[in-house]
């Protein structure tokens, strides 16, 4: 059970951490049309961070809380990318 609870806010920590990031480029772009391939200045993979979020969010299992949703709603978040090309 505490193994359970640290991995929990071991993800939590984790999420907190990427939504920081998005806050930092939505600051510095205006948007968090996050192309796929972006990496942070500390390496982090925000551009796949954000397609893996519309996913769950799409996703039939509702992998995302409604608080979460919020969140990134607030910074602007796109749910549906038109395609390129």
């Amino acid at each position: 059970r505490r193994q359970r609870q640290m991995c929990i806010r071991d993800r939590e920590a984790k999420w907190a951490g990427a939504f920081r990031r998005a806050e930092e480029y939505c600051a510095a772009h205006g948007n968090l049309l996050v192309p796929v391939n972006y990496k942070t200045k500390d390496g982090f993979c925000l551009g796949d961070w954000v397609r893996r979020m519309r996913e769950n969010y799409a996703c039939a299992e509702k992998k995302l809380t409604a608080e979460r949703i919020a969140k990134l709603e607030a910074l602007g978040m796109v749910w549906t990318v038109p395609q390129e090309g």
